[in-house]
């Protein structure tokens, strides 16, 4: 092989023989292979230096020199060479004897070539040696390339272990920590190395899995500690667990315990803990009461004090019946105005009013919630397991039906809940009622008393129903202001008694307004379409209840002074039975008072009824209004009113309410006279 591979052709050689001519032989030899690099000396001396200045691929090295010899020559390069990176040497000497040959492999020789040589072994020799050269840096590069990567391996595992954020350890064949990553060492407040692993945990750990336990830091203190646990490697005694302090979740799930069965703004038990508390109860002992306190009055307080103050007091509350209920008894809070209160077992009759009653009576009363007085008005009603139900929402409801009808506290009755499904029934049924054409306004004539003539009518609503026939306004009238209805139907009634009295020139025409409807601007828009309908706002007149605008007097006097200014008669209707502050009354725009039939019934049977007119009639003179009395029966009690100068009268001693039809006919045909000219006046 002459032809030297090109990889090999750069090599450093150095030829080291005392002999020139053998020098130069070998010179020429490699140069004609193709060699580039190659250094001959003759003498030894300069060997080392020279290799140390800049390292050479081979050395060809004869033995036999003076001065210094070939063995020395390795021995001191040997001495100078690390081991994994000895520089090859392949010895020259025409000596073959076996302790030449022996003491030159002592001394580290790697080949040899015995003079004469033959220069293709030679070339062969040095070839093979260069190669093994080449390889042995090959390896020796890709072994450090190999550590290198290693190296920067390890450090992006230890960085990625150490930014852990949970604690990771490392135990050996003996179950003792031998490494942890910066994690663990805050977690344990220190280093773990060589602590026993089931000295840190409370429980026996198994080969594989999770656990919760608790565990202990270096300075003795527990902690709540979830961990999993494997083999280093498959069948490995060492083992790997990855933990972390599960203080904070386990304290975030207490936490969501309590709020899954606690209203967070008060801290008093809500629906979901009630209902279980009544399960355990019935399930436990077979029976059981609930209390519900419906309390009213709170939205005030809120609106006017905000949502914190008004927790405060539902707060108080709930405090105040937990104490009144023993102490195996739960309280909480059902909805914004409805307390419940849960008595487990068995519950005498006369205990469980008792007890309604004082809950009642310590709950409506006057408050102090944050230096302001607040009055709370309450109801209690109850309902027993199982006479009731055993479900708690229906124990619920039906104890909550109960303190809706009560005044003050009530049990719950069958004839509540039918009550309540009639209610509901008529709510379905009057949510179409206008649709279906079943309301009709029926007039009632109003009289004027002191010259007999007619002076107008009042229009009375009335619902015809095909299954349930004439449902009286008591019925369907407080249904339809629950349910807001009432804006509607009023609106229709001053649009339709516009309608009806198109032809009636030169009556008046009293159309009833609700408390909701009275703040709700389609009144307005209502009386404008009656005025194009043919019904003048001079001819109209608005009834307001007194109790209506004594519910929110501040926004009732601006709603009255605006339609005032529209020009519209105000009238309040059922004076003297509501709570209506004289105050108030004088800075009303109104044109006219009616008094109570209540009162006008008793005249000449009672003297404090007639007090009572005569009071009203001369205010209403002395703020320069007109009187209307209603329920009018008896002439008496006409010419009572006719004395104590009442403006107006109307009742059924001139008619009872009429259709369209029947007004018609009672406008044609009166005089003056009383109904039972007209046999008008004999039906109530």
């Amino acid at each position: 092989m002459d032809a030297v591979p090109c990889a090999h052709q750069s090599a450093r050689i150095l030829i080291v023989d005392d002999k020139p001519v053998n020098v130069a032989l070998l010179q020429a030899v490699l140069g004609n292979a193709g060699y580039t690099d190659v250094t001959g000396l003759t003498d030894p001396e300069e060997a080392l230096p020279l290799h140390q200045q800049a390292p050479f691929d081979l050395f060809l090295l004869d033995i036999r020199m003076p001065v210094i010899d070939g063995h020395e020559v390795l021995r001191r390069l040997r001495a100078s060479e690390a081991d994994d990176d000895l520089t090859p040497v392949l010895v020259l000497t025409a000596q073959t004897d076996q302790e030449t040959r022996f003491e030159a492999l002592r001394n580290g020789a790697n080949d040899f070539l015995t003079k004469p040589f033959d220069h293709h072994e030679v070339l062969l020799r040095i070839h093979n040696m260069l190669e093994m050269r080449w390889l042995a840096k090959e390896r020796k590069r890709q072994n450090r390339l190999l550590a290198e990567r290693v190296e920067v391996q390890d450090h992006h595992i230890r960085a990625i272990a150490d930014n852990a954020p949970d604690a990771i350890l490392v135990t050996d064949s003996n179950g003792c920590v031998a490494e942890q990553n910066e994690a663990g060492e805050r977690l344990f407040n220190g280093s773990l190395s060589g602590q026993p692993l089931s000295a840190l945990v409370a429980d026996p750990l198994p080969e594989r899995g999770t656990l919760e336990t608790t565990a202990q830091r270096l300075d003795g203190s527990h902690f709540p500690f979830e961990l999993s646990i494997a083999p280093l490697q498959p069948g490995s005694p060492e083992r790997i667990v990855i933990g972390r302090d599960i203080s904070a979740r386990l304290q975030a799930q207490e936490e969501l315990n309590w709020l899954a069965g606690h209203d967070s703004a008060t801290g008093l038990a809500n629906r979901y803990a009630l209902r279980s508390a009544i399960t355990r109860a019935i399930n436990a002992q077979g029976e059981a009461t609930v209390f519900a306190v419906l309390i009213s009055g709170h939205r005030r307080h809120s609106d006017l004090f905000g949502a914190s103050s008004a927790e405060a007091l539902q707060r108080m509350v709930g405090e105040t019946i937990t104490a009144l209920m023993p102490s195996e008894a739960a309280c909480g809070l059902w909805g914004e105005a409805l307390f419940i209160a849960l008595h487990p077992g068995e519950l005498e009759p006369e205990a469980r009013e008792h007890l309604g009653r004082a809950i009642q009576g310590e709950i409506a009363r006057s408050w102090l919630v944050e230096q302001r007085e607040l009055d709370l008005d309450c109801r209690v009603g109850s309902a027993c397991a199982p006479e009731a139900g055993d479900h708690p929402d229906t124990l619920v409801r039906r104890a909550t039906m109960a303190a809706a009808a009560a005044r003050d506290y009530r049990h719950f009755e069958p004839a509540l809940e039918q009550h309540q499904s009639e209610w509901h029934h008529m709510e379905r049924e009057l949510r179409h009622a206008l649709e279906r054409n079943q309301l009709e306004l029926y007039y009632q004539p109003k009289i004027d008393l002191a010259s007999g003539a007619l002076h107008g009518a009042e229009a009375l609503m009335r619902w015809h129903h095909p299954e349930m026939g004439l449902v009286s306004p008591v019925r369907f009238i407080p249904i339809a202001e629950e349910t807001g209805l009432i804006d509607r139907f009023g609106s229709w009634a001053i649009e339709q008694a516009a309608r009806d009295s198109h032809d009636w020139a030169g009556l008046n025409i009293a159309v009833n307004v609700s408390a909701h409807q009275l703040l709700r601007p389609g009144l307005i828009e209502a009386v404008h379409r009656a005025g194009q309908l043919g019904l003048p706002v001079e001819r109209l007149e608005l009834e307001v209840t007194e109790s209506a605008v004594m519910d929110d007097t501040e926004a009732a006097l601006r709603a009255l002074h605006g339609l005032s200014s529209q020009g519209i008669r105000l009238a309040i209707d059922d004076f003297g039975t509501g709570y209506s502050s004289l105050a108030y009354l004088s800075q009303m725009p109104l044109s006219v008072l009616k008094i109570d039939q209540s009162f006008v019934r008793q005249l000449g049977e009672s003297r404090q009824a007639g007090a009572i007119v005569d009071m009203i009639i001369g205010l209403a003179r002395t703020l320069d209004l007109s009187t209307v009395a209603e329920g009018i029966e008896t002439a008496e009690q006409q010419q009572y009113l006719i004395q104590a100068g009442c403006t107006l009268g109307q009742g059924y001693l001139w008619a009872k309410p009429l259709t369209r039809a029947a007004f018609n006919d009672f406008r044609s045909g009166f005089t003056g006279a009383t109904a039972d000219a007209f046999g008008t006046g004999s039906s109530h």
